[in-house]
C-alpha cells in the first residue's frame, strides 16, 4: 500500500484515509481544504522522530 521513499499528497493522503475509514466501517469522509496547489504537494514529513509517540515512565522520588 505505501509507496517507499514518496511521501503522499496531501489529496492522496486524504483518499487512502478515506479507504482505512470505509474498510473499518466507519462513515465518515476526510476532506482537506485550501489552494489547489496546496493540497498537491507533498506532506512534509517522513515519519516519527526516534522517541516520538513512546510512553514515559514517571521518575520515582527517592
Amino acid at each position: 500500500r505505501k509507496a517507499r521513499g514518496r511521501r503522499p499528497t496531501f489529496e492522496e493522503l486524504v483518499r487512502r484515509v478515506g479507504d482505512d475509514l470505509e474498510e473499518l466501517g466507519y462513515d465518515q469522509h476526510p476532506q482537506v481544504a485550501g489552494p489547489v496547489k496546496a493540497r498537491q504537494d507533498r506532506v512534509p514529513f517522513v515519519g516519527l522522530a526516534p522517541g516520538a509517540g513512546r510512553r514515559t515512565t514517571a521518575r520515582r522520588r527517592r
